[in-house]
């Protein structure tokens, strides 16, 4: 393993997207938010955004596209990224939703048209510390990866969700996806050839298993639930597709070109029961809730995201740590575009 200053990998990250014809101010925006979310652990959508990018930078997205705002009311705003930038739709949607979220106690940003985002939960981060409240949703237009309850052909994308509010500290940061695992970790699993805890794989002929393999070969992931209870993660998902029909972009569908699609809310916890109330008894039952009894092989009980930002303050003191396999793409990418590689 290898680790690198964190100023360091943004001035890097920055200078692979400047070199593909982004803003410098858009590339620096941009490349902070992939280091961060790299930081926090969430490795299969940090850096590997930039790959992506790298693909889509000029034949799909232009690289000087700039969210357009199509409409706008005291409590909501419906974004166009034009085929773009989704981290620069979501910079604009969480702007917007604070501004009006402090004016009318909840607000409401659909941004559609967008390019994968990558992580969710780290552009709830700065909401939550203002002491708010969010949720956002996300949907893709044309993954095949879930099936809905009955069949076998995936016809949702993984639809994943981020949870954020205030807390002693850090906040609370729940960022899951609505199918069992993400696709991210679908393809580490594959290429490492690792087994699932359960079966939360359907096959080709619909049969249960193990083996993510049987996903990427014409198969499907269940939803949250797995095979038993993915009625659960199944509404959920259903619920996403709604979120983006409501904004006037496509559900998931094969016709369509490929999008992402995102819902944010943002509530103003003053609103309702008073932020003073909300802190004190959060705090107090964060105490209450960890004052379980300990499960066996357990040394902690944990909130969501807590684990990232540990990752994130090592990243600070120690550098980001990267594998061989994540410099070779990164490398490979600046090789590409004439950025200096990393040493």
């Amino acid at each position: 393993m290898n680790y690198y200053p964190l100023d360091k990998m943004e001035d890097f990250a920055a200078a692979l997207l400047i070199a593909k014809g982004i803003p410098e101010a858009n590339a620096v925006y941009m490349a902070g938010m992939a280091v961060r979310t790299e930081a926090m652990g969430i490795t299969t959508h940090g850096l590997s955004v930039l790959g992506y990018l790298d693909s889509q930078i000029p034949k799909i997205i232009n690289p000087e596209s700039e969210p357009e705002i199509i409409s706008e009311k005291a409590s909501t705003v419906l974004i166009d990224a034009r085929m773009g930038f989704s981290q620069l739709a979501m910079k604009t949607a969480v702007e917007k939703v604070l501004e009006k979220a402090g004016e009318t106690g909840i607000a409401m940003a659909a941004i559609r048209n967008a390019s994968w985002l990558g992580a969710l939960g780290p552009y709830l981060e700065p909401i939550a510390r203002s002491g708010y409240m969010a949720q956002l949703w996300g949907q893709s237009s044309q993954c095949s990866d879930c099936a809905p309850i009955g069949g076998i052909q995936g016809k949702f994308s993984t639809n994943p969700v981020a949870l954020a509010f205030p807390a002693p500290g850090n906040p609370v940061i729940a960022d899951i996806s609505t199918a069992a695992v993400s696709m991210g970790a679908v393809n580490r699993m594959a290429k490492n050839s690792e087994k699932a805890a359960s079966k939360i794989f359907m096959d080709r002929k619909g049969t249960a298993t193990d083996d993510p393999k049987a996903m990427l070969d014409g198969g499907s992931i269940f939803f949250l639930g797995g095979p038993e209870y993915a009625h659960k993660g199944y509404g959920l998902s259903l619920w996403a597709e709604a979120l983006t029909a409501m904004s006037g972009a496509s559900c998931n569908n094969p016709d369509k070109d490929q999008t992402q699609n995102l819902n944010l809310t943002v509530i103003d916890i003053e609103a309702f029961g008073g932020s003073d109330y909300f802190k004190k008894e959060i705090e107090r039952f964060i105490l209450h809730m960890k004052a379980s009894e300990l499960r066996p092989g357990y040394d902690e009980i944990r909130l969501p995201g807590e684990r990232s930002f540990r990752k994130l303050e090592e990243a600070k003191e120690q550098g980001l740590p990267l594998d061989d396999a994540k410099i070779e793409m990164l490398n490979s990418i600046a090789g590409r575009n004439g950025v200096d590689p990393l040493k």
